[in-house]
């Protein structure tokens, strides 16, 4: 190949370095070379000196370890047998005989191979020594049951710290004892030695994970260290939910003893632990205060002051609903119990949906545990879906007479099952009242001092509204009140409200049940103009999409549950629960019908139009004229015979009354059956 000749050569550039030039040059690569080995060097001594130290710590921490657990074994067991009965012994050592056998095996091995790291001479140790070889086979041995001894030692640990607590108040005997081991225990607690065990276990993931991150890999022991480490992290995992139970119950006792709760009634479930506390600020009686919440697996603990304000039992109905904000209160939601509500209100939006989450998730690991106790149990919950209380609005009645009033339109729903219903606040205080006296176990949200002077004023309907909701979410969620019929009847609710839930799933199955072949529904989906020959799947199995979609639908409790809506007959005079109502219509003749005390405005409309051969009736409404010719439209939802009594009784006031003589009106009320569009 011929060179260019503007391209200098290699060569001889090379050849015209001086001598001198070149040595100095290879002097300083090999300094570099040599600094740089230094440095490595260094760094690997100073990784090997740390690695001695850990291992040290794993190999005098467990000998340590064993010594504490052999005193217990050999010297605190034997000295109890004279002081507590066999039983107690069982409960309160539980097998740290077991443990403590185990665990000098364990550092017998582990002594071997410590020995030959750590060498005969101070600081000439082996870096390069296989430590936990013998260990690793040791725990390799299917027959070794090993640390697993430790399940039995965690699952029982919370009783055995119940039982000493409960004897150190109780038994002298037991006392003296506590006296005559204290040297042998350097002083320390009984409680403090019993609970070594528990604290050893995690401490090994500790030392091996830090072992492991500071062995380099091809380490003649990294492959021991590697097995230990996920070894140890096995089995504390099965061992998290005991540990979990110990450090949950030990926050109880101290919540206890910091605001002298019941201890012995807090810690009576020993699944019972303590999750974690929150501030909320809550609406009580008109008054916004800020409490501390300590939320335990199925308790929540509210603290107010320094001392206990409530407690709010859980369960599987419990849950947390969110609701809209309004003129005087943002970020409302509210968490709803065995009969209590808990009417809260967050800082910001993001402080709510933050306390929603995790009440919810609190709530769930409740549900699934008292799922689990079910299944282990065979029993059934009495009612498996929680009641949802909501005031979807307020209506003003009479708001030109006297007695003008808020009627507050309340959506009571179990599993997407739905009844609107009508109240007055005094109505319900009436009901409070009742129930209060014939269920006093019962916590029911304190109600707000009422007074006529400020009673319409748009901060007190919302504060009411918080009440009325709290009340009957409470009521209908008690246990203690579920199988009152008589609740049911003066909420207007049908007597069966809380089966509605398995009446629709008897419903739906039935529904379904005739989709069951590909043919069945052709004729039905030609009707709809449905191109059935490009569809791909089959009628049957598009209808029963369709029906499933709207079975699933929110449904008024009407749709499930018809009420009786008859023309009237004599016959019905002896049917207590039946009355006789007139409507006029728009000609002006009269229709006599007959309405059970729960059937709606939306199930009598139809039942007119259909007697008196109207061909459309969706345009007409029912109208509500009292004594001074005032007239409303009744909504869809109204239960007719409330709004019958409601008159009723409002004509029989005195301010009634006075206002009849003013006005010189003394008609009776009446029942208007007529099309919107022709209200004049």
């Amino acid at each position: 190949m011929i060179q260019s000749n503007n391209q200098p050569n290699q060569t001889n550039i090379s050849q015209n370095i001086p001598v001198k030039v070149k040595r100095a040059a290879s002097k300083l690569q090999r300094w570099f070379k040599g600094k740089q080995d230094v440095k490595t060097y260094q760094k690997l001594k100073k990784n090997h000196r740390y690695r001695k130290n850990v291992i040290s710590e794993i190999y005098n921490t467990e000998k340590q370890y064993c010594n504490d657990m052999k005193i217990l074994s050999e010297k605190v067991l034997i000295l109890a047998q004279q002081y507590i009965n066999q039983e107690n012994i069982k409960t309160i050592f539980m097998n740290c005989n077991q443990i403590a056998q185990w665990n000098q095996e364990f550092i017998r091995i582990m002594e071997i191979g410590y020995q030959g790291y750590i060498g005969n001479v101070k600081d000439m140790y082996k870096p390069y020594w296989v430590v936990f070889e013998g260990n690793t086979k040791q725990l390799m041995n299917v027959t070794c049951k090993g640390f697993r001894y430790y399940f039995e030692y965690c699952s029982q640990f919370s009783k055995s710290n119940q039982l000493i607590d409960k004897l150190k108040q109780s038994d002298q005997k037991f006392k003296q004892f506590l006296s005559l081991i204290s040297p042998e225990l350097r002083g320390m607690d009984l409680s403090s030695f019993l609970v070594k065990p528990v604290q050893r276990l995690p401490k090994y993931i500790l030392l091996f994970k830090d072992l492991e991150k500071h062995t380099e890999d091809d380490h003649p022991d990294m492959k021991n260290i590697k097995f230990l480490h996920k070894y140890f992290r096995d089995i504390n995992e099965e061992n998290n939910k005991s540990i979990d139970i110990y450090i949950g119950r030990l926050q109880i006792s101290e919540l206890c003893d910091q605001f002298k709760l019941n201890k012995i009634d807090l810690l009576q479930d020993p699944l019972r632990i303590y999750k974690f506390e929150e501030k909320l600020n809550i609406i009580q009686a008109n008054k916004e205060l800020i409490v501390q919440v300590h939320a335990l697996s199925d308790l929540l603990i509210v603290i107010h002051d320094n001392k206990l304000f409530n407690q709010v039992k859980l369960d599987s109905l419990s849950f947390v609903k969110d609701q809209p904000d309004t003129k005087y209160f943002n970020n409302l939601f509210q968490i709803v119990g065995v009969g209590e509500v808990l009417q809260c209100f967050a800082e910001t939006l993001s402080i709510k949906k933050k306390a929603i989450e995790q009440f919810e998730k609190l709530i769930q690991l409740n549900r699934e545990q008292e799922c689990k106790k079910e299944l282990q149990s065979g029993k059934l919950t009495f009612m498996r879906y929680p009641v949802q209380v909501v005031i979807v609005g307020t209506e003003e009645r009479n708001f030109q007479s006297f007695q003008k009033h808020t009627q507050y339109i309340t959506e009571i729903s179990i599993n997407k099952v739905y009844q609107n219903i009508y109240v007055r606040f005094s109505e319900i205080v009436t009901i409070y009242q009742k129930y209060s006296k014939k269920y006093p176990t019962i916590e029911f949200p304190k109600f707000p001092n009422q007074s006529w002077l400020t009673y319409q004023k748009t901060k007190s309907i919302e504060e009411r509204k918080f009440v009325i909701e709290g009340f009957l979410q409470t009521l209908l969620q008690s246990k203690q009140a579920q199988g009152d019929i008589q609740i049911l009847n003066d909420l207007k609710l049908p007597f069966n409200f809380f089966e509605l839930p398995q009446i629709v799933i008897d419903q739906q199955k039935s529904i379904f049940s005739k989709y069951n072949t590909t043919l069945d529904g052709l004729e039905e989906l030609k009707i709809q103009g449905v191109l059935i020959d490009k569809l791909n799947m089959s009628a049957g199995e598009i209808l029963k999409a369709v029906c499933i979609e709207k079975e699933s639908r929110k449904k008024s409790i009407a749709q499930i549950q018809p009420n009786r809506v008859v023309i009237w007959q004599q016959k019905y005079y002896t049917e207590p629960n039946m009355k006789r109502v007139i409507i006029t219509m728009p000609d002006g003749t009269l229709t006599e019908i007959g309405v059970d005390d729960k059937a709606k405005v939306s199930e009598v409309l139809p039942f007119v139009a259909g007697y008196n051969q109207l061909i459309y009736y969706k345009d007409f409404r029912l109208y509500l004229i009292d004594q001074l010719k005032k007239q409303r439209i009744l909504d869809d939802d109204e239960i007719i015979s409330k709004a019958y009594d409601d008159e009723n009784q409002n004509n029989h006031g005195w301010l009634n009354k006075l206002e009849q003589i003013i006005t010189a009106s003394n008609t009776e009320y009446q029942f208007i059956y007529r099309g919107v569009l022709s209200l004049r």
